[in-house]
């Protein structure tokens, strides 16, 4: 699937600066020539043969072929149904990598995970991320849990590891995870989340994830969810659902403050009460019985 104009609107700023770099560099050779005759080229010629060159100069270091295939793994998703609401996607398949790699580099920044890291885990457990779709069924969000070996887990919760230490082999398969005592929620990330309709995507996810916790979970045993605090909203969002510091990030490796609290059937139906008008408002079929 071929979207020239989501291309277009991804490399808009570079080809922008290759422009106007065009037409300062033509504008320059044309005010140090001592030939008079080339004032006519100031007008129209100018600024043409400026976005010629600036478009040919694009291409070149931004090809489409580039920009199109990572596009087409976005939107190829449930064309055929029309359901009219976002779409929660579950369990992991191949073509989630690609966006949801995408997004969390956008999001996280310097705390980001190539997809060489995170891959191995949702291969090991593809309950372990969880995707949303729009109307339009293109990707627009995920998060991801991870339920971590016991040992692990108190390295993690102590600093001794970083996220990125975290190995296929220190996480519970699909099959096994039902009775992790430690839950690490490792992100939620949504596209254009300071827009309304970003927020909306946002809190389905979260209701999601409740919905995901509840499904896949032992509730009627202790259970210890964890998170990191990678962004500023994402600690607003831990202390509003009433996550404490458990251990500073000055004493851990990774420098980022490590936030737990009890998982329970009772914490989980507060909050989907809060949320509760999402109910119907979006399909999440996939994710539960």
């Amino acid at each position: 699937m071929i979207h020239y104009w989501e291309y277009f609107k991804q490399i808009f700023l570079q080809w922008a600066g290759i422009f106007l770099g065009t037409l300062t560099t033509i504008i320059t050779i044309q005010v140090l020539t001592p030939i008079k005759e080339l004032d006519v080229y100031l007008s129209i010629g100018i600024i043409a043969l400026s976005l010629i060159i600036s478009v040919v100069i694009t291409l070149i270091i931004y090809p489409p072929k580039n920009y199109v295939n990572q596009i087409g793994e976005d939107e190829i998703w449930l064309l055929e149904r029309n359901s009219g609401k976002p779409t929660i996607r579950f369990p992991y398949q191949n073509s989630f990598l690609i966006p949801v790699n995408r997004l969390a580099k956008q999001y996280y920044g310097k705390n980001y995970l190539e997809a060489s890291i995170v891959k191995p885990w949702y291969e090991k457990n593809p309950f372990s991320i969880v995707t949303l779709t729009d109307v339009n069924h293109r990707f627009v969000g995920y998060f991801d849990v991870l339920p971590l070996h016991d040992q692990f887990a108190d390295s993690f919760i102590n600093g001794l590891v970083k996220e990125r230490d975290i190995k296929s082999q220190n996480v519970f398969s699909n099959s096994e995870m039902r009775n992790a005592k430690t839950i690490y929620f490792a992100g939620i990330a949504v596209k254009n989340e300071t827009t309304t309709t970003g927020k909306f995507h946002g809190a389905m996810l979260l209701y999601a994830a409740l919905l995901y916790l509840e499904e896949h979970f032992d509730l009627t045993k202790n259970k210890k969810i964890i998170a990191i605090a990678a962004t500023d909203c994402g600690r607003k969002i831990l202390e509003k659902l009433g996550f404490k510091i458990e251990v500073y990030g000055t004493s851990r490796k990774d420098k980022c403050d490590l936030y737990s609290r009890d998982l329970d059937k009772v914490a989980i139906n507060k909050w989907k009460s809060v949320l509760s008008f999402l109910k119907t408002r979006f399909d999440y079929s996939e994710l539960v019985k």
